[in-house]
């Protein structure tokens, strides 16, 4: 199997221009598949590469595309999308868009983008329209490659890893003060210049403390979304603190595999059982890892990926012969 991974390859914070791991990512685990994988470095906007991707169809060949499909955010390059998508199945190529943010995905955009692709990878189960669309549609998370062992030998205590930016308002009624929680905010300015390597210190910054908060998507949706951190906190080794979503419970299971909190007041409490009851909080912290290594790993993911793509050969051939009564 061959693929090629259209994916963003840069993004900017501030005035920095910061390359982006998810590709990387993708090509390394594809390959340690067994399969052979060709990264292709998509900008931003990607439309303006459709034909450098065509191109890179034409020179490599591949068996699939696996796509960063930005219609679901520039939804007026539909006539651009429409005659890139025409030019790669001419190829023979079967086309699956893997949607990242999906804070971004509306039904309407989607059903439209689904009537020209062979199969869909989203990690948002919970969307009650997936089942509708008349393709294969994968939800399971992307490649991370790294898995730290839960360190037992050191207390826990509570951190947040990651960006508070405009959009994660939502953040900011939890660090209030007194707080005793470790707030581990990025600015991106000391990030390795090797993004598998810049992923993997975050990483490792992520599982320090012990225990790792995560909270939702909201933008552009009243529904909350969850984030790629909900696997990565486990993979790196912490207790996932995880603000409620709906779609968390199609991977694991509160209280089993992770700690659940939707108020302030929740937190603090998950807080308190932290402190009071450390070697159970260690109990659900090892439970979540070994879950999510075992269901959530690499090797687990691709499988996922190429039960999506004998799905879609499938629902071809049936599609194609006449239904049998």
């Amino acid at each position: 199997m061959k693929v090629l991974i259209a994916i963003r390859g840069w993004f900017k914070s501030d005035d920095k221009t910061l390359d982006v791991d998810i590709g990387p990512r993708f090509t390394r685990a594809i390959q340690n598949y067994g399969w052979e994988a060709h990264y292709h470095r998509l900008p931003w906007p990607y439309a303006n590469d459709y034909s450098g991707t065509i191109e890179a169809c034409r020179e490599i060949r591949p068996d699939v595309l696996l796509w960063d499909d930005d219609y679901i955010l520039n939804p007026a390059e539909l006539l651009e999308r429409r005659s890139f998508m025409s030019a790669v199945r001419l190829l023979g190529v079967k086309i699956v868009p893997v949607y990242l943010d999906g804070w971004a995905l509306r039904e309407a955009v989607v059903r439209e983008a689904s009537k020209d692709v062979d199969a869909i990878w989203a990690v948002l189960p919970s969307f009650s329209f997936w089942n509708t669309l008349g393709v294969p549609v994968l939800h399971f998370p992307i490649p991370h490659g790294v898995v730290i062992e839960p360190d037992d030998t050191k207390p826990i205590k509570a951190s947040f890893c990651g960006r508070i930016a405009g959009h994660h308002k939502g953040r900011l009624e939890f660090m209030g003060e007194g707080s005793p929680i470790e707030w581990d905010i990025s600015d991106f300015k000391n990030e390795d210049k090797d993004p598998l390597q810049a992923y993997a210190n975050y990483m490792a910054r992520l599982g320090r403390s012990g225990a790792a908060l995560s909270f939702c998507m909201r933008w552009l949706r009243s529904e909350r979304v969850v984030t790629d951190r909900v696997f990565e906190a486990p993979l790196a080794g912490a207790l996932l603190i995880q603000e409620y979503a709906p779609c968390v419970a199609h991977f694991m299971k509160a209280g089993q595999h992770f700690l659940e909190f939707t108020t302030p007041a929740d937190l603090r409490e998950i807080l308190n059982f932290i402190e009071a009851k450390p070697e159970e909080a260690k109990a659900i912290r090892r439970a979540g890892h070994e879950h999510v290594v075992a269901s959530y790993c690499d090797q687990s993911i691709i499988k996922q990926f190429e039960g999506l793509l004998n799905r879609c050969g499938q629902l071809q051939a049936c599609q194609a012969s006449p239904a049998v009564a």
